[in-house]
This record gives C-alpha cells, sequence and structure tokens, in this order.
C-alpha cells in the first residue's frame, strides 16, 4: 500500500483561505483595471456631455459590486470543491467501513486518507476490525469444541 502524506483538516482551511485570498485579490484586481479602462474608454465616454463633472454611477456600482461579489464567489468555488473533493470521498470511505464492520465482513482493506483526523477514524476502525475478528475466531474454536463435546458425549 502506497504512503499518504498526510493533513489535518486545519492545515486543509490555511491552504484554502490563503488560497481564497490570492486568488480573490488578483481576480478583484484585474477586474478593477477592466473597469477603469473601460471607464475612461472612448466608447463610454461618449456617454456624457461633461465627462468629468457628471456622476458615474455605473461604474461605481462596477467597482462595488467587482470587490464585494468576486471574493463570495471565489469562497463558494474553493469551498465547494473543497468538501467535495477531500470531506466528501473520506466520508464515503468511512461508509464503506462502518458497512462491512456492521455485516461482520473483515475480509476488506482498510482504506486510506490524506486527511490526519479521518485516518485517525480508519486507524480505530481497524482496531476495532481487528478485535471483532479475534472474538469471531474465539467464538467459533468454543462452538466447534462444544460441538466435539456433544458428538463424544453422544457416542
Amino acid at each position: 500500500m502506497e504512503k499518504i502524506r498526510k493533513i489535518s483538516i486545519k492545515t486543509y482551511l490555511y491552504i484554502l483561505s490563503a488560497l481564497v485570498i490570492l486568488v480573490s485579490l488578483t481576480i478583484t484586481f484585474l477586474v478593477q483595471n477592466l473597469i477603469g479602462y473601460f471607464a475612461f474608454s472612448d466608447l463610454y465616454k461618449s456617454r456624457f456631455s461633461d465627462f468629468w463633472h457628471q456622476p458615474h454611477y455605473l461604474i461605481t456600482f462596477l467597482n462595488y459590486a467587482s470587490v464585494t461579489l468576486i471574493p463570495i464567489i471565489i469562497i463558494f468555488i474553493t469551498a465547494n470543491l473543497f468538501f467535495k473533493k477531500i470531506i466528501k470521498d473520506s466520508l464515503e470511505k468511512i461508509n464503506y467501513v462502518m458497512e462491512n464492520l456492521i455485516e461482520n465482513n473483515l475480509d476488506f482493506e482498510m482504506p486510506q486518507t490524506p486527511v490526519t483526523e479521518f485516518q485517525t477514524i480508519f486507524e480505530t476502525s481497524n482496531k476495532i476490525k481487528n478485535e471483532l475478528s479475534q472474538k469471531l475466531i474465539q467464538q467459533w474454536r468454543l462452538e466447534n469444541e462444544f460441538e466435539h463435546r456433544l458428538s463424544i458425549m453422544k457416542h
């Protein structure tokens, strides 16, 4: 089995936060520059009789909208990807392990995950699996011994 580098959820959230900040700042900077180019373009200037003294509500609205909406959209996208890819995958693996343990199916390979909190759950589940296996073997031995003694007493 390959070795997986483990990272805690806290570290993932730090990485996610840094990614959101960097991407948001970069995209906001680019959009603000595009709005600036548009504000001083001939197409936009031609709409006003006195460009420098009239209010520019469209540009003001676009500036505020870009500054507030871009970070929100980036947070939504990155968090959605994070939870779908990492958390959901680990939860599906936990579900797989629990279903096998409930059904007393001990012949399955314990999954691995890069998230340390989930990996701890898998290690604990593996201990439970081994204990259950030992208890079942012990129970089968006792049943076989009982049947053997019972068959001796019948003869």
